[in-house]
């Protein structure tokens, strides 16, 4: 969302380039705003649900930004995102504990998030292709977010859902099998962040 760190602003900023089909490259420092932002990971079990939440501050972050009016996509170049495995926190610790096992944490401590591009429509949501490693298996997904400006800063939203399987993770089992972690977990990120130009 930063999960996505997400320039999918520039869909906007950079509109009238875009439909000209005229190809750019410019260079922007994204700030975040800490209290107004979140990125969490939701899952399910047979009995509960569960809530992990990323607590670290979103760092500054310099794009590329490359426009091509090809089939109606908006390419971004240099849009990653790393984020710690163990900046995650759970509703208690047993469950944050589970969770980086769940992860291969030891093995594979972050999450890498590559933005590649924005599909352009004409309406505030958009569809981003974006390339997702975790646990060492990298996977392209195409997600749904929604972009709002306000006076001061944009927000980004979006709620992906993936399936932990795709990275090569097994569900677990607790108790004997009495309780069972399902296949599906849902990224929710609420990101806000105002934009400077270098």
């Amino acid at each position: 969302m930063k999960f996505l760190q997400f320039a999918f602003l520039f869909h906007l900023m950079l509109q009238p380039s875009f439909q000209n089909g005229l190809i750019a490259q410019k260079q922007k420092m994204i700030v975040f705003d800490h209290a107004k932002s979140s990125i969490e990971i939701m899952g399910t079990t047979n009995v509960s649900d569960f809530g992990c939440a990323y607590n670290v501050r979103l760092p500054k972050d310099t794009l590329m930004i490359a426009l091509k009016n090809a089939e109606k996509m908006l390419e971004i170049k240099g849009a990653s995102l790393r984020l710690p495995i163990k900046s995650f926190k759970c509703d208690n610790s047993p469950m944050t504990s589970d969770f980086r096992k769940l992860l291969k944490a030891e093995e594979h401590p972050y999450i890498n998030i590559k933005l590649i591009g924005i599909y352009k429509i004409e309406s505030l949501k958009n569809h981003a292709e974006i390339a997702i490693n975790i646990a060492g298996v990298q996977k392209h997904f195409t997600i749904a977010t929604h972009i709002e400006k306000t006076d001061e800063a944009y927000l980004c939203e979006g709620n992906p859902e993936l399936c932990i399987t795709d990275f090569g993770i097994e569900a677990p089992e607790k108790f004997f099998g009495m309780v069972k972690v399902n296949e599906d977990i849902t990224v929710a990120f609420s990101l806000s962040f105002s934009v400077y130009d270098l």
